[in-house]
């Protein structure tokens, strides 16, 4: 059939570029030739519908070949391809930020293991018991659980700040984190019987431990029932609220509730009140609790005269007590309703008070206190010799400490007392508490002695003098000035005193000496 077809097809000649439709094709197959030329026919439509058949042009489809090479670059493509290398660079640097942000975040997460979480009250809990800061904000406190479930031990720690004794001080203070629970951090690290690291710490490293946040200025004593309004700002003592508010917050929502051993510790104006607080803390706390203990760091405040002759602490105890409204506070009503209403205020002295408190107690001071001397004597120097002319007022203050210390540690063997000569503030809360330093046995060492009520390691008489005791703690003293070398001057007045209420013009080298001697002032 093929042959046929090859023999029988006639060819038309057509001109170039158009197709001549095939006439006909004879032989024995008309199927076939009706079926070619249908076919030819749907091809002509196709190519051009409108045209006949036989009238039919064709034209060629012209295919563009890619090109190997870009073309030119003309001025709009070269600012789109730089916008194209800008924009994968950034996405670069983005991940790359990213990358590192996230490796940043696991460190500090890691890290931060050991710090205290702030927890803020919700306000429906703190409102209606009336538990303010002095802002009105709700109170906070931070925690860290036992990294072992089944401890029930819990360590109960209320920090240092001084007081405020005034409306303005008040004020002031109630815009910052001594006042507001608005204004305090999210986390706190710390160091000594606060801290996470058993070599540290070897006592309480595995203990349940909540540090309360101070936001009263008043030792956690406070209970006045109205605020104090002070140019528009409504001002609120309720410290002793707060302190009862927390412990009620924290049975009802931690295992506080069933705690089997029981450590109230402050530090400076955190020791006045817990040195307060704790025996009726006693009759707060659930049954579960076998024992209580109590421990004062830097707060052997003492009732001497400064270098002017006038009693400067005992005016800081006095304003405070009429300020925050402490004769309607229930935790020093033990004390207060032994004295005249004109002697009320001095049940703040833990030389008063300590003979009121049957809970066992651990004192640790030094017999140099570095916020004792710019405070309440009113020398200018803190954490070094100071002028001959004050040199009497130093050891004044200093044997009356040493007196006080003696009288606690010889009133019962239950109670604990460690002083150091070296010039310091607060000691319980730095990694110092196995430093041969500050004393022989270590701070370490009579602590748990008296923990164990073994009082043959108590450490109380110590007689050295200023200048020797600078001489030996140099290397203490030098840490500090490492902390304290970025400071301004300005900065660091501040620190060290605290609200700048006496900086003479005078002492201002002074000033400046103090502070590169020390941070630990102002029970910052």
């Amino acid at each position: 059939m093929r042959a046929n077809l090859h023999k029988n097809r006639r060819i038309f000649p057509a001109r170039p570029g158009t197709i001549t439709p095939v006439a006909s094709i004879s032989g024995s197959n008309p199927d076939l030739n009706t079926l070619f030329s249908k076919s030819m026919s749907d091809i002509s439509l196709t190519l051009k519908p409108a045209a006949k058949a036989d009238n039919m042009a064709f034209v060629p489809v012209r295919i563009s070949r890619p090109q190997l090479l870009p073309p030119v670059l003309c001025s709009r493509r070269f600012y789109v391809y730089l916008l194209l290398l800008v924009l994968i660079v950034l996405v670069l640097c983005v991940v790359r930020l990213v990358s590192q942000i996230k490796v940043t975040f696991v460190h500090m997460h890691l890290e931060s293991d050991g710090d205290l979480e702030r927890v803020t009250l919700p306000r429906s809990f703190s409102e209606p018991r009336g538990a303010r800061c002095l802002d009105g904000s709700p109170p906070a406190y931070y925690f860290r659980p036992s990294p072992v479930m089944s401890v029930n031990y819990w360590l109960v720690y209320l920090p240092s700040g001084a007081w405020c004794s005034s409306p303005s001080e008040c004020a002031e203070r109630s815009r910052s984190s001594k006042g507001s629970s608005n204004m305090a951090k999210m986390s706190l690290a710390y160091d000594g019987i606060l801290s996470h690291d058993c070599q540290q710490n070897p006592d309480f490293c595995m203990w349940n431990v909540v540090a309360f946040l101070y936001c009263d200025g008043g030792s956690f004593l406070g209970n006045a029932s109205n605020p104090v309004d002070y140019n528009g700002r409504q001002l609120y003592m309720r410290g002793a609220v707060i302190f009862d508010t927390l412990l009620e917050y924290l049975t009802k929502t931690t295992n506080f509730g069933n705690a089997e051993q029981v450590v109230l510790a402050g530090s400076s104006a955190g020791g006045i009140g817990a040195l307060i607080h704790v025996d009726r803390l006693r009759a707060l706390l659930p049954t579960s609790v076998k024992t209580l203990h109590v421990i004062v760091d830097g707060s052997m405040f003492v009732d001497t005269p400064d270098i002017y002759g006038d009693y400067t602490m005992a005016q800081i105890f006095k304003n405070t007590y009429s300020m925050h409204g402490l004769n309607a506070s229930a935790p020093i009503l033990e004390c207060t309703q032994t004295k005249t209403p004109d002697t009320e205020w001095r049940c703040l002295f833990p030389e008063v008070y300590y003979t009121f408190v049957f809970t066992p107690m651990f004192f640790a001071n030094s017999i140099y206190d570095t916020w004792t001397r710019p405070q309440a004597l009113k020398i200018p120097c803190s954490a070094q010799v100071c002028p001959n002319d004050n040199i009497a007022t130093v050891y004044a203050n200093r044997d009356a400490v040493r007196n006080l210390a003696r009288d606690i540690s010889g009133s019962s063997k239950k109670h604990g007392v460690f002083l150091t000569a070296c010039p310091v503030h607060r000691m319980m809360i730095h990694p110092w508490l196995s430093r041969t330093v500050f004393g022989s046995p270590t701070m370490q060492a009579s602590l748990t002695a008296w923990l164990l009520h073994d009082e043959t390691m108590t450490s109380s008489d110590v007689e050295l003098d200023l200048q020797p005791a600078v001489e030996q703690c140099s290397e203490v003293l030098r840490r500090n000035i490492e902390r304290t070398k970025t400071l301004t001057f300005p900065a660091c007045c501040k620190l060290c005193r605290g609200i700048l209420s006496y900086v003479p013009e005078k002492f201002a080298m002074h000033c400046k000496m103090m502070c590169c001697c020390t941070v630990d002032l102002a029970g910052q």
